[in-house]
């Protein structure tokens, strides 16, 4: 009765854009129910994702079909068939399955994620969308190798609090401390010959990334390395003792382009411009940020063109 109500009250004021979104959204829902818990696919974007029903972020995710756009656009034009791409952080697999589209089966994508939840949910979705190229690592990533704590959220709850433990900090209300496995990247890499040299690599670790890229191999950071899609999240940095300049600084001006694209703005939206990195940044005017980091390299000159032309148009 309530829906009902709310779609009259927008029918009387004529507004009928948000009345359609709302028949819409609630379709949605009437689909997740009557699925009873089972995966199903559907198409975003032009690409195929995954709705796990019961998990929070991928409900919501398949909802209101909200996503990081420009980062995927950028993803686009700079994988080819045949690359290497790695999501450490995958969570969902958001990252992971546009990846996957774009390497095609010559390619490979790993997907690294520690809640062993999320891990069951990626290799259904991978099962259910056929990206045999998709390789799945349940683990966490930082400077040892060895165990180590991690918050898992409730599968009601957004997974935006799940995290290594950082010992300086309780750990986020609504999460269960489990133990997992923890590697170095430059140990993952050595177990991965086709590792050794990524084309593109995304990470999002909720604070943990500078323990992380402590341990990467040098020559991620070179001329001709990888693209990187890097988090910064000031607040979720700062129970690990870290700085966004410990991210930043790891991409010298040589050899990186640098932008920043906000997220979730102080003037309310979800993404802001894009704007080349300064070095008297402040980040106060977003909640997080994406770090863009492009190789100058001549090995993707031309990719690199593109993916600076995507960012420069963003408004």
């Amino acid at each position: 009765m309530k829906k009902i109500r709310t779609a009259w009250a927008l029918v009387k004021k004529s507004q009928w854009q948000e009345f359609g979104n709302l028949i819409v959204v609630n379709f949605r829902k009437w689909r997740i129910q009557n699925r009873q818990g089972a995966a199903f696919s559907y198409r975003l974007g032009g690409r195929r994702f995954v709705c796990a029903p019961g998990l929070v972020d991928s409900e919501d995710l398949y909802l209101h079909r909200k996503i990081d756009r420009t980062e995927i656009r950028i993803l686009e034009a700079w994988l080819m068939p045949r690359d290497v791409a790695m999501d450490i952080g995958a969570n969902m697999g958001l990252y992971s399955f546009a990846a996957a589209d774009q390497v095609g089966p010559g390619g490979l994508v790993v997907a690294i994620e520690a809640a062993p939840r999320l891990v069951e949910k990626l290799k259904v979705a991978r099962s259910l969308l056929h990206a045999n190229c998709l390789q799945i690592e349940n683990i966490a990533v930082g400077e040892r190798n060895g165990k180590a704590s991690f918050a898992v959220s409730a599968p009601d709850r957004h997974s935006d609090q799940q995290a290594l433990c950082s010992g300086q900090a309780p750990a986020p209300i609504g999460t269960q401390i489990v133990e997992v496995d923890m590697e170095r990247l430059d140990a993952v890499a050595q177990s991965h010959p086709r590792l050794e040299n990524p084309d593109l690599i995304k990470m999002d670790i909720e604070g943990a990334e500078v323990m992380a890229l402590k341990g990467c191999p040098d020559r991620w950071f070179e001329l001709n390395g990888p693209l990187w899609i890097l988090e910064i999240n000031p607040a979720a940095l700062k129970p690990f003792g870290a700085k966004p300049e410990e991210i930043t600084e790891r991409f010298s001006p040589e050899s990186h382009e640098r932008w920043l694209l906000p997220k979730y703005t102080m003037e309310g939206r979800e993404e802001g411009a894009p704007r080349r990195l300064s070095e008297s940044e402040e980040y106060l005017d977003a909640k997080f940020y994406n770090l863009i980091a492009v190789p100058r390299g001549v090995a993707r000159k031309d990719a690199a063109r593109k993916v600076i032309k995507i960012l420069e148009r963003v408004k």
